[in-house]
């Protein structure tokens, strides 16, 4: 998914969706390495599949895991003219974890990176900052600011602050 981007992106953006249903090393490595790819949809498409493997039970190494950190610092990189940019083709489908409000500007983003600390933190935690965050709940939102500060290392909550302040 991530390495070969000379592929067509057609397929690429779609393989996710068959990986997450396939077990073993080879479709999850395949899905870690979507976490790099250049394209938005790719990346955003291999996290709801990690996201679908892990609600299925299954648990990430820490070599796994360490490649989701790093796939989000490196979203967390980008800049917000870039995550602003961010845009699916396909329209989307009611999502869990963003509830279908990801359709402010660079909200879409902010929905993968939480997508992505699912990955590596409590999933339901992260649910419930998300909710926290993306609502209009003053006092839970508060809360889902405590949560995160008190979880993420020191270099991701730096980055994420700015991210989290105002998303209109």
């Amino acid at each position: 998914l991530g390495a070969d981007e000379q592929a067509d992106f057609v397929v690429r953006r779609r393989v996710a969706q068959v990986l997450a249903f396939i077990p073993g090393e080879a479709a999850l490595d395949g899905l870690l390495a979507g976490l790099t790819a250049t394209r938005f949809e790719v990346r955003y498409r291999a996290a709801r599949a990690l996201a679908q493997r892990r609600k299925g039970g299954e648990t990430l190494s820490p070599a796994a895991e360490d490649a989701v950190w790093n796939a989000i610092r490196k979203e967390l990189s980008r800049g917000r003219a870039v995550w602003e940019l961010a845009r699916l083709l396909d329209p989307k489908e009611h999502d869990e974890l963003a509830g279908g409000r990801a359709a402010e500007r660079g909200e879409l983003s902010l929905e993968h990176v939480f997508r992505l600390l699912s990955l590596v933190l409590d999933r339901d935690a992260i649910r419930a900052a998300w909710r926290g965050i993306a609502g209009d709940h003053g006092e839970l939102g508060s809360l889902a600011l405590e949560y995160l500060e008190q979880v993420l290392p020191d270099d991701v909550r730096e980055k994420l602050w700015p991210f989290i302040g105002d998303l209109s």
